[in-house]
């Protein structure tokens, strides 16, 4: 029912011919349509005897209180955006008025509406993250891809792991790289790994695949995961993570 309050604003807006504002502030504080806001200004008036019975509207009123019950919920975390995007969807209203029920249900509950700097520096840092992610998932395809071409065009010379070379002579915990003999063009030559591993990745005494760059002999690559895969792994992990923080702060949890 209305309120005492309700019904003498009405009567002061009737009382001054503006009749029209008197039904638009029914509309808007109440869960009423135009036409029941109408019947009650016109009842009010005095044009009709009979009052406006509130009943049709029992569906309406519990789907408000749902509606009201989701927005109470944003507000409290904080997210004032997603309210005004929920009750726009729910309740088919235009951006403007959504924002003016989110900000209107907001003083009604006294629940504090984040300042717009919070929540546009909270967006920014989405991006940011967004950025970071891609710029990550890129170096990390670059880094898959040269590999692959490199791969592609290499000679592949049969080796063996002769012994392990960790970064610390004193200390074995510091993770080593593998030292691969191998013959190539009737010399004996050895060659480095560029990955410290702990445990280390390999054991002396095992057969890998050295390859050796066609146009230039002096690039060379050992064919095992930890030195071919590790840097495109890393950035790619990276890249994911901070990509889904940054997608799903900024837009949310995709719909499947």
């Amino acid at each position: 029912m209305l309120t005492s309050a309700d019904k003498d604003k009405i009567n002061e807006f009737l009382r001054k011919g503006k009749k029209l504002e008197a039904v638009k502030y029914l509309h808007d504080q109440h869960p009423l349509s135009l036409k029941d806001a109408s019947d009650w200004v016109s009842f009010l008036a005095g044009e009709s005897l009979q009052p406006p019975s509130f009943s049709r509207n029992e569906h309406l009123n519990s789907t408000n209180m749902a509606v009201d019950q989701k927005v109470k919920w944003l507000l409290q975390k904080g997210d004032y955006l997603e309210a005004i995007k929920y009750v726009r969807e729910e309740k088919t209203l235009s951006l403007k008025e959504s924002k003016q029920y989110v900000d209107r249900f907001s003083r009604e509950t006294g629940i504090t509406i984040p300042s717009s700097s919070s929540w546009k520096s909270g967006s920014i840092g989405m991006l940011i993250f967004l950025g970071i992610g891609t710029v990550f998932l890129i170096i990390s395809i670059y880094l898959g891809l040269r590999d692959y071409r490199f791969y592609q065009n290499s000679i592949k010379v049969e080796g063996q792991i002769v012994a392990l070379h960790y970064a610390s002579e004193s200390d074995t915990s510091s993770g080593a790289v593998p030292v691969v003999e191998y013959a190539w063009q009737g010399k004996t030559l050895r060659v480095y790994g560029d990955t410290y591993s702990n445990p280390p990745a390999v054991e002396i005494g095992e057969t890998i695949e050295v390859l050796i760059s066609q146009q230039d002999n002096s690039q060379m690559n050992l064919n095992i995961i930890s030195e071919r895969y590790f840097l495109i792994i890393v950035f790619g992990i990276i890249g994911i993570v901070f990509f889904a923080i940054g997608f799903v702060g900024k837009y949310g949890w995709p719909k499947w």
